[in-house]
């Protein structure tokens, strides 16, 4: 193992390790361990299989895997900030819900003369994240807000996914264009990358269940999600948390008490929903 120390003056006399051979894993472990704390103004250094770099504490070693993933959520950030620009000019659908959840924190009647009148009940939750953030800011400057968050919680949660499916950063960020270049069509028309509504964040805990109802894990984590999908939107909830269910037992047939458990937990969650759903719908006929 060839290693070369030579002290800089520039770095107060800390010594620079370089490693040049990669045999010796356990040797190149502890001289990663035993650099010195990173001298004010170090830049970021690669020794062997880790990235460095200088922090307000000193000098942290960053695995590949996780810099590849903190690259990869940089590179769909840009994307989706594109596909999802947060300009304050609101889309129909934006227009619509927004006005909806104001209208819902304010509790003032609906004009009579409003375009704006469906007072399903359902919408409570995503009402409640969404109204009061109106009434503080007003409705662009909600709209920057939420769809900035939007971009930022997407690229966090779509290289989870990618991953699953062994996809390199590079790869999703392809997928993500080549979704965006077709139309978004998911199913029936949906998007994902067209404003901010319910469903937005439905799809994101979506996409954090995903990865959690993966083969050899429990399926606790992927039911709490779900049912936090379905309460934002009941049909996004539903359908994608059975979807998962499916995948499940196409992997591994012998999880069938398991996946009827969690669809049994999931029905009873969301029972408030669908019985404020059924009445809502019944009320108005």
């Amino acid at each position: 193992m060839d290693i070369n120390v030579k002290g800089i003056a520039n770095y107060r006399a800390y010594p620079t390790i370089t490693i040049k051979s990669k045999k010796d894993m356990l040797m190149r472990d502890r001289i990663s361990h035993a650099l010195p704390e990173c001298a004010p103004g170090m830049r970021r250094e690669n020794a062997g299989q880790f990235f460095w770099w200088r922090g307000a504490d000193g000098l942290r070693r960053i695995p590949p895997e996780k810099a590849s993933v903190l690259a990869q959520a940089g590179l769909l950030l840009v994307v989706l900030l594109l596909l999802l620009p947060p300009d304050g000019v609101l889309t129909d659908n934006e227009e619509n819900y927004f006005q909806l959840a104001a209208q819902a924190v304010a509790g003032v009647p609906t004009p009579a003369n409003s375009a704006v009148f469906d007072a399903s009940r359902h919408r409570f939750l995503s009402e409640l994240l969404l109204g009061p953030l109106i009434a503080l800011c007003g409705f662009e400057a909600a709209q920057i807000v939420m769809r900035a968050l939007t971009a930022a919680a997407f690229a966090l949660l779509l290289p989870r996914l990618f991953r699953l499916l062994s996809l390199s950063a590079l790869d999703g960020v392809i997928v993500v264009m080549v979704f965006a270049l077709l139309g978004q069509n998911l199913i029936g028309g949906e998007w994902l990358f067209r404003g901010f509504e319910a469903k937005i964040v439905a799809y994101g805990f979506v996409l954090a269940a995903l990865p959690a109802a993966s083969a050899r894990r429990s399926l606790v984590a992927a039911v709490a999600l779900s049912v936090a999908a379905t309460y934002f939107h009941f049909l996004v909830g539903v359908f994608w948390f059975f979807a998962m269910l499916g995948l499940r037992l196409i992997e591994n047939r012998h999880e069938i008490r398991r996946v009827a458990v969690a669809a049994i937990a999931f029905i009873v969650a969301t029972a408030p929903l669908t019985g404020t759903i059924i009445r809502t719908r019944l009320s108005t006929r």
